[in-house]
């Protein structure tokens, strides 16, 4: 019998480990690889974008992460609300079986309470709450878009993400002490919104808005200060931290918080989490890492495989990665290298985070993507 030193059983089971056959195991839930599409790529062609939508869901991209201005849908009051940007989104999400996460925010002019701000929130949450409303019977499991479009798979929208980083005046432009201050505007916005959606589709789910920095305090001041027990489902957690460790210790604070108000089957989505490779291209921002092209890929590698390790304990169920594509070049905002692709000049270009990314799906999805979002 031939014996093996110690050294070389590991080495051998470390290559099995690694290996992902065609039918291996899928060890996440359908949706945990998640991206964001940022409003940044609002001027591609429609060639162009089908071309991204395409790499997305070959690349293993299950749920994304996008934007629904309320602005851009209705600058006017009393205008009909403009779904022209919005269904194209649905089609190309749909024919290629990716879930969609709308985060609707944004209030046009006429409907902010401080006009003369561009984040400021609502004047009127019923305002915001009609919007929601028309979005449902839209795009939710009657709505209107399914029986104009017959041709396109039916895949209803089903959760709805409210707001984005309430508790940051660059979201929630109005002063604290002011009707409209968070976290009583917010919770007010939340209770409206969350009865518009529920009363269209009671199995929806409602999404908090992304909370940030240390999030897990931010989320004990809207329970104490917004009343929002019993307004949503799932609760949203956005981080850039400078280790991998962190991004699951910040995840397990946010638990902690949310199991200690009584919400301990309330599931965690982390909406935005990344690591710019903008080192020597922007100056240094205080507690946030600057990584290069390369450490930003080992990191999200790392990343997604921690949090899948822990995501029962963690009741968490999604992972966006903030962004799917961004300028790079130099200088501007940090979050300009956040992209898993380079968008400049009409051209996109791979970084390494994309490799590590569709790497990191293939292994916990159990399988290769096609550009439709099947398994090879």
């Amino acid at each position: 019998m031939t014996v093996f030193p110690r050294a070389m059983m590991l080495a051998i089971a470390l290559v099995f480990a690694l290996a992902v056959p065609a039918t291996a195991a899928r060890q996440v839930p359908y949706g945990f690889f998640g991206v964001h599409w940022g409003p940044e790529l609002r001027a591609l062609s429609a060639e162009d974008e089908d071309a991204q939508w395409d790499l997305m869901a070959a690349s293993g991209v299950e749920s994304v992460r996008v934007d629904f201005t309320w602005s851009r849908a209705q600058p006017l009051a009393g205008d009909p609300i403009n779904f022209s940007f919005t269904d194209a989104i649905v089609k190309r999400a749909s024919l290629r079986g990716i879930k969609l996460l709308p985060v609707v925010y944004d209030a046009p002019a006429w409907a902010r309470a401080y006009r003369s701000k561009p984040k400021s929130p609502p004047r009127d949450s019923g305002d915001y709450a009609a919007y929601l409303a028309a979005l449902v019977e839209r795009y939710g499991p009657k709505g209107s878009y399914w029986t104009d479009n017959p041709d396109v798979p039916r895949l209803p929208l089903r959760e709805w993400q409210l707001w984005n980083e309430p508790h940051l005046r660059s979201y929630w432009d109005a002063p604290e002490r002011s009707r409209w201050g968070h976290p009583r505007g917010y919770g007010r916005l939340l209770a409206a919104g969350y009865s518009a959606i529920k009363s269209r589709d009671a199995r929806a789910r409602v999404v908090l808005a992304g909370l940030t920095q240390r999030a897990w305090e931010e989320l004990e001041e809207m329970y104490a200060g917004g009343r929002i027990k019993r307004r949503f489902d799932v609760a949203a957690l956005q981080i850039f931290p400078q280790t991998v460790r962190r991004s699951w210790l910040a995840t397990e604070l946010f638990r902690d918080a949310l199991d200690a108000r009584g919400d301990r089957r309330v599931p965690i989505y982390i909406t935005e989490i990344s690591w710019p490779a903008s080192r020597g291209r922007t100056p240094r921002v205080k507690y946030l890492a600057h990584e290069t092209p390369r450490t930003m890929a080992a990191k999200l590698g790392a990343a997604y495989g921690l949090l899948a390790q822990h995501r029962r304990a963690l009741r968490l169920e999604r992972v966006y990665w903030y962004t799917w594509a961004t300028p790079y070049g130099r200088g501007g905002s940090v979050f300009n290298y956040a992209g898993l692709q380079e968008y400049r000049n009409g051209r996109f270009t791979p970084q390494p985070a994309l490799g590590a990314f569709q790497r990191r799906a293939r292994e916990l999805q159990g399988c290769e993507k096609t550009e439709i979002g099947d398994c090879a």
